[in-house]
């Protein structure tokens, strides 16, 4: 009641109408990376390896060095354009350094990471082997 009898001596008996306070949040910080134990394997633009349109990934986006392909299992923690570091494997040669979700996988894989390679020969190079990825 004291608080009605102030307001009312302050504006002169006039109801005043305040805006309502809008609340503002801060953005939340960057999730912290992610490391999982995968499958790595290799690929290249050709049609038996993939689809119809062999240079498109499923993201829309050319093939190009450090463009990999996940899993859907996968790709329902990282979505495309999520970035990525191969942290160890034994397969045959070396990979960008930083690469990028563009592309799928087969429904029928799991835990698998698809590099694309430049040429066939360089991806049976590649071989398959069990590595760690950390996803950022």
């Amino acid at each position: 009641w004291l608080v009605w009898a102030f307001v009312m001596a302050c504006t002169g008996g006039q109801h005043v109408n305040h805006p309502t306070p809008t609340l503002e949040f801060l953005p939340l910080p960057p999730a912290p990376p992610t490391i999982e134990k995968v499958t790595l394997t290799a690929y290249s633009s050709e049609a038996r390896q993939t689809d119809s349109t062999p240079f498109i990934t499923a993201s829309g986006t050319r093939t190009r060095q450090g463009v990999i392909a996940i899993s859907r299992d996968l790709l329902a923690h990282y979505p495309y354009g999520t970035k990525a570091r191969l942290l160890s494997h034994g397969c045959g040669s070396s990979a960008p350094p930083l690469l990028v979700v563009e592309d799928t996988i087969h429904p029928r894989k799991r835990q698998q990471v698809d590099i694309w390679m430049p040429s066939r020969e360089q991806a049976l190079q590649w071989g398959r082997c069990v590595g760690w990825v950390q996803f950022e």
